[in-house]
């Protein structure tokens, strides 16, 4: 049996830091292919540069057949007691990036995260994200046409801690904030230590999507794109 898979892709451009000012980066300039990384170690998958009160991005799923599976099935931090099979970096070089896998058993999908930077991280880094269903996955109530019906809902978070700015452009207005977007999402921002910054998120051509024959479904079709934004304490950022 071909089983299914879907991808999407994030790409992060942003200017080169600025080496005049010493105090601008703490990193030595010979260090600038350190900047990014999977700086988040409580997360599946976040990534953040290493530069305190900055940009952050953080990577959620679950899977959706039913209400009840979605309230107990989010994955974002690193728990023991979510019946993992593993997960962890298969390769990671961190001048480069790496390959991750993580073999989620409970929810029936295996999510492959990939994260490379470019031109040595001076002018960003592209992440992509890839879930394929486990041939044991164990189906919910609402699953249909075997295996490949698993439905699994994707998130990825994108926070600004400190001075700076990042919004959605055009995303969170009118019909699209109702209906979702089509294509790709595009956020733009800025910070002092990394200047003007676009992060675009794509996905890619080969994807399908589940149905289902519930109203929601004409008025939040699954192949589109939501984006929502909020303000939380400070105290709370860390999470």
């Amino acid at each position: 049996m071909a089983w299914k898979h879907w991808a999407l892709s994030l790409l992060l451009s942003t200017q080169a830091l600025t080496q005049s000012t010493p105090s601008s980066s703490p990193l030595p300039i010979n260090d600038s292919t350190l900047l990014w990384g999977p700086y988040r170690p409580n997360l599946y998958f976040g990534l953040r540069p290493r530069l305190p009160r900055s940009l952050n991005t953080a990577l959620l799923w679950s899977r959706v057949e039913d209400f009840q599976a979605v309230q107990h099935n989010v994955r974002y931090t690193c728990e023991q007691h979510e019946g993992m099979a593993g997960y962890g970096w298969d390769l990671y070089d961190p001048r480069t990036g790496g390959v991750q896998t993580v073999r989620d058993k409970g929810n029936g999908v295996d999510m492959e995260t990939s994260f490379v930077k470019l031109e040595g991280g001076k002018e960003g880094w592209v992440a992509r994200v890839k879930g394929t269903p486990r041939e044991d996955a164990v189906l919910g109530a609402g699953s249909e046409g075997g295996v490949e019906g698993v439905k699994t809902a994707v998130w990825f978070t994108v926070g600004m801690e400190g001075l700076g700015s990042v919004e959605a452009v055009g995303g969170e207005e009118g019909e699209a904030a109702e209906a979702g977007v089509e294509g790709e999402v595009v956020f733009t921002g800025q910070t002092t230590d990394l200047g003007d910054f676009k992060l675009v998120v794509r996905e890619s051509g080969s994807n399908s999507h589940p149905t289902h024959n519930h109203p929601s479904a004409v008025e939040k079709p699954l192949d589109r794109t939501f984006v929502h934004s909020l303000q939380v304490p400070e105290e709370a950022l860390w999470q």
